[in-house]
């Protein structure tokens, strides 16, 4: 699978973005080495994000159909365009939405999420879509993630980060 780095800059070592869709759980396993198949997948989140684990199995292979990606910058610029959005739609630092576990402001899932690899099942895709549509905020990236929700909620896919 090729994902293009559409933020212009060229060979950009960072965070991508990965729609998938219509997704079934896989049987078999595979090593660390081991080949996979491209329409395999695994869904794996960090313990520290357990509370995403929803509609379907963390550390399971999913045979899944790629539907869309992006590139969401280097890790620097988008833990700096993260830091950016959640005072820009909270009016909070986004050290005191982490440490205060301020769940209530909107795309809080996105705010509180990994910026290195995990996945967002649908429920929270479509909680994050709908978060995204009522902002007076906006910017180029957040249409990206706004329209990857959408497609992953309209497909009862995932948005995985990597």
């Amino acid at each position: 699978m090729i994902i293009l780095d559409l933020t212009g800059k060229g060979d950009v070592m960072g965070l991508d973005i990965g729609i998938y869709g219509n997704l079934e759980l896989h049987s078999q396993y595979y090593g660390p080495n081991s080949y996979r198949p491209d329409d395999v997948i695994l869904l794996s989140n960090h313990d520290s994000f357990s509370h995403m684990n929803q509609d379907y199995k963390n550390n399971h292979f999913y045979k899944a159909e790629y539907i869309d990606g992006f590139g969401a910058g280097s890790y620097s610029s988008y833990n700096m365009w993260r830091k950016s959005l959640c005072i820009n739609i909270s009016g909070y630092e986004i050290k005191d939405v982490w440490d205060n576990k301020r769940s209530s402001i909107p795309c809080y899932e996105l705010i509180n999420f990994s910026d290195c690899e995990g996945w967002i099942p649908p429920t929270i895709c479509e909680k994050l879509y709908d978060d995204i549509s009522k902002l007076s905020y906006s910017d180029d990236l957040l249409e990206k993630f706004k329209r990857a929700f959408e497609l992953a909620m309209l497909n009862n896919g995932v948005v995985i980060f990597h």
